[in-house]
């Protein structure tokens, strides 16, 4: 996956900083900024200085940013706690579309988020339940337009090993076959 570090965006430094115990996180959740910014590194700059300014935390709130043209910016990255869902930042891991996810998403945002997605499979040695932000808040967030797209893109891509590890029991079997067949390219 390529980075662009917290050096090169110019992150200020975090205000403190606790470690994510990698044992305990199982989610994986998907934020959206809901707001324009002139680039990635303008937006990442702008909402940390929202983040540590004006709401108080730590530092920005989520693990990685992906800005339209698919560039990944490292928040928080995969050792601290982050400060993206209410009651779930021991537990989970996030990355934040860095515009508005009620309007229509670049394909290369799109390609970035699920590559974060399965880095954060990897780094954590196993797939992680993905969510977005909505579904376990009173919000909006990731919007409309980039939720419709993430239900329908988040189940992982499953490994040639036990390609049924990671089924939800509501889905039926041959439905997620044609989800495993399609994400192949079968």
């Amino acid at each position: 996956m390529n980075v662009v570090t917290r050096e090169q965006w110019g992150a200020l430094p975090p205000k403190s900083r606790r470690p994510l115990q990698p044992a305990r996180v199982v989610s994986f959740f998907l934020h959206h900024a809901a707001g324009t910014y002139p680039s990635g590194v303008e937006a990442m700059r702008r909402i940390q200085r929202q983040h540590q300014g004006v709401n108080g935390w730590a530092d920005y709130a989520y693990s990685f940013g992906v800005w339209d043209d698919g560039q990944i910016y490292e928040g928080r990255g995969w050792g601290a706690q982050g400060g993206h869902t209410r009651g779930h930042n021991t537990t989970g891991v996030a990355v934040c579309y860095m515009g508005d996810g009620r309007n229509p998403v670049p394909k290369a945002a799109l390609d970035a988020i699920l590559t974060v997605a399965a880095d954060a499979d990897r780094h954590f040695g196993r797939p992680l339940n993905r969510q977005a932000h909505r579904d376990v808040g009173a919000t909006q967030c990731p919007g409309d337009v980039l939720y419709a797209w993430w239900e329908l893109n988040k189940a992982p891509l499953v490994c040639d090993v036990d390609e049924w590890a990671n089924k939800p029991p509501w889905v039926p079997r041959a439905s997620w076959q044609a989800l495993v067949d399609w994400r192949r390219g079968k």
